[in-house]
C-alpha cells in the first residue's frame, strides 16, 4: 500500500536522546513521519496520545499507525500543559510512597494497561503492535485473575530484542543504542512494509561509531546525556521526523 503519512507512538524505545527506530523510519521511508511517543510514558498515556493525534490529524486509511507498547507499573498524568511521564511508578520522584500505598495495585495496573491496548486496537487500524518487553511473560506480574481475564485479548507482535550493550558498554544506560534500533527497523518494519532497509556505512552507522569513540564510562550519567543531546540537537534536522 502507498501510505501518505506514518504515525509512531510509544515510550523511550520510540523517542529518546538519540535516534530510535522511528527516526530511522523517517529517513528510510521518505514519507512524513509524526512521532507521538514520549520517553517514560505508560500504555494508558500512549493510548491517550493516539486519540489526541487522531483528533489533530484525522487518521485515514492511507495512514500507517505503528505502536511500541511499554511495560507495566507506569503512571501518566497531564498537569499544567504537560505530560508527567517518568517511567516506573516505583522509581518515579513524582509519586511518593503514600500515593503508591493508597492508589496503586496490580489489579488496577493490569486493568488500565490491558484496556488501553485492547481499545486502541479495536478503535484504530493499527499497522503493527510492537513491544518494549514481553508483556505476556513478564516475571514481575503476579498471578492475577484479571491478567488471565485479559490475556487472550491482548495484542501481539514483535518485541524489541533484550540482548543489547548500549554503545559497546560506553554508557550506563539500559536503552537500545542506534544500531539496535537500525536492526529492529530492518527486521520488523522495513521487511513487513516494504521500506528501504538501512545499509552498511549509513549515517546511523557513522553516528554510532562516533559516539562509541567519544563516550567515556568515567563520565557521569548526566554528562553523557548532555553530550549526546547536544550532538543530536545539531543533527536532528537530518532525521526528517515531526
Amino acid at each position: 500500500m502507498n501510505y501518505e503519512r506514518i504515525f509512531t507512538f510509544g515510550c523511550s524505545f520510540t523517542e529518546y536522546t538519540w535516534p530510535t527506530w522511528a527516526d530511522v523510519l523517517a529517513v528510510q521511508s521518505k514519507i512524513p513521519v509524526f512521532n507521538g511517543a514520549r520517553a517514560g510514558m505508560g500504555n494508558p498515556g500512549i493510548a491517550c496520545r493516539i486519540v489526541e493525534y487522531d483528533q489533530k490529524f484525522k487518521f485515514t486509511d492511507k495512514d500507517l499507525i505503528l505502536v511500541m507498547w511499554t511495560s507495566w507499573t507506569r503512571e501518566d498524568r497531564y498537569i499544567k500543559d504537560n505530560w508527567i511521564s517518568a517511567g516506573n511508578v516505583f522509581n518515579n520522584p513524582f509519586y511518593d510512597k503514600n500515593f503508591i500505598n493508597k492508589y496503586w495495585s496490580w489489579d488496577n495496573d493490569i486493568i488500565k494497561n490491558a484496556s488501553s491496548m485492547i481499545l486502541v486496537n479495536k478503535g484504530f487500524n493499527i499497522g503493527e503492535n510492537y513491544f518494549a518487553i514481553d508483556m505476556l511473560e513478564n516475571d514481575e506480574v503476579p498471578e492475577s485473575s484479571w491478567f488471565d481475564f485479559y490475556r487472550n485479548a491482548l495484542p501481539t507482535g514483535p518485541r524489541f530484542v533484550e540482548d543489547y550493550n548500549c554503545f559497546d558498554n560506553r554508557i550506563r544506560d539500559r536503552h537500545p543504542d542506534i544500531l539496535n534500533h537500525v536492526n529492529f527497523y530492518n527486521e520488523h518494519v522495513a521487511s513487513k512494509f516494504g521500506f528501504d532497509k538501512v545499509k552498511e556505512n549509513s549515517i546511523f552507522h557513522k553516528w554510532q561509531q562516533y559516539l562509541v569513540g567519544k563516550l567515556d564510562i568515567k563520565q557521569s550519567d548526566n554528562d553523557q546525556k548532555i553530550f549526546i543531546k547536544s550532538y543530536f540537537d545539531k543533527h536532528r534536522s537530518m532525521l526528517s521526523i515531526r
